[in-house]
């Protein structure tokens, strides 16, 4: 449909301007909406209480997507509390520095962070890397037990 030549129709003179301009724009609206919805999943004429079509699919396809993303996401949560549980006990320094850069009340920063525990701004960026390496390895680790 895109590349599709749009017409204006010319009305009987009787017509008034206004009214052929009007028609005109509302077929414009039409011919838009369906370019834009190229899946031809759903579209509407006039407002939205005239539903012309709507792919009943489509929308439990996403209601369902939405539905495995919230579980997906409820899961990563879950693993990521069991690998800051195990990273508290194994890696201290490590998940200290994780709590406070990104879990802290306040935004610190790495020179902040640094301050506090008298260690170097290079130092605490180390302990964030060494953290994201083993936050990842718990995560496979418990995503392969489940």
């Amino acid at each position: 449909m895109m590349g599709k030549k749009h017409f204006y129709l010319k009305l009987d003179p009787s017509v008034s301007d206004e009214i052929e301009r009007q028609y005109n724009r509302i077929v414009r609206n039409e011919e838009y909406l369906l370019e834009k919805d190229a899946l031809g999943s759903a579209y509407f004429f006039g407002n939205e209480s005239d539903l012309c079509k709507c792919n009943i699919m489509a929308c439990i396809a996403r209601d369902t997507k939405e539905k495995a993303d919230a579980e997906e996401y409820q899961l990563n949560l879950e693993l990521l509390q069991k690998a800051l549980s195990k990273l508290k006990e194994e890696h201290p320094l490590e998940y200290a520095v994780i709590m406070s850069y990104y879990f802290s009340e306040t935004n610190k920063t790495m020179r902040e962070i640094g301050e506090e525990r008298n260690i170097s701004k290079q130092a605490v960026n180390n302990a964030l890397k060494r953290a994201y390496a083993h936050l990842k390895e718990y995560i496979i680790l418990y995503k392969s037990e489940s």
